[in-house]
């Protein structure tokens, strides 16, 4: 048989041969970037990979995030760049159209110098937000006029 010529009349060609080739060598790292034992590693081994790799994920991030930024203009002119990045990572670009946030007071608790509210909001249709506001003095002191 032929040199490229592998059973009956099918020639490999560099088109088909070439992403075989590829595809042998990358299954041939991945087996061995799972491990030389040969065998599957533990759940502690995992885990230890994941935190390795996210450790130095995490130094790299921190490491780079400030390079090109060696003064106010140079912040000045990077600013837009790393608001767009930061709205985009939270899933706010585009923002979102404002709607009305319908807050209201549901509760609240008066104590000695202070008074907490239970209010809630919708920060979007449907979507409630509940929280608890605290103020200094009790309501009769704030609506009360100042001298």
């Amino acid at each position: 048989m032929p040199a490229g010529q592998c059973c009956s009349d099918f020639v490999l060609t560099s088109k088909v041969r070439t992403p075989i080739l590829l595809l042998a060598a990358a299954a041939s790292l991945f087996g061995q970037a799972l491990g030389s034992g040969g065998g599957p590693h533990t759940a502690a081994q995992r885990y230890e990979l994941f935190r390795n790799h996210l450790v130095a994920r995490g130094a790299a991030i921190t490491r780079d995030q400030f390079q090109g930024i060696n003064g106010l203009e140079d912040w000045k002119r990077r600013r837009p760049e790393v608001h767009k990045q930061l709205l985009d990572m939270l899933g706010l670009q585009p923002l979102p159209p404002r709607t009305p946030l319908n807050a209201r007071v549901t509760g609240a608790m008066e104590r000695d110098g202070h008074r907490v509210e239970n209010i809630v909001f919708e920060s979007s249709p449907g979507l409630y937000v509940t929280g608890n506001l605290a103020t200094a003095g009790s309501l009769s002191e704030r609506n009360s006029p100042r001298t």
